[in-house]
């Protein structure tokens, strides 16, 4: 299965949506990762996104 990393501005978020939507809808079996969805209370931030960066197939900056 391809995964994602989305990185984006805050402001972005309704576009980002957008586009995770999209990618969903024309191939389900691409997993997304995205900041609100993987990110928890009390974890080390910089730490949990480089390493989810490192994991994923595509890193895609909008």
């Amino acid at each position: 299965m391809p995964t994602v990393f989305l990185s984006y501005a805050h402001a972005d978020l309704p576009l980002i949506e957008q586009l995770e939507a999209r990618l969903q809808a024309s191939s389900p079996e691409i997993a997304i990762w995205r900041d609100q969805e993987k990110i928890y209370g009390g974890q080390k931030w910089p730490k949990v996104l480089g390493e989810a960066i490192a994991d994923q197939d595509v890193f895609l900056l909008a």
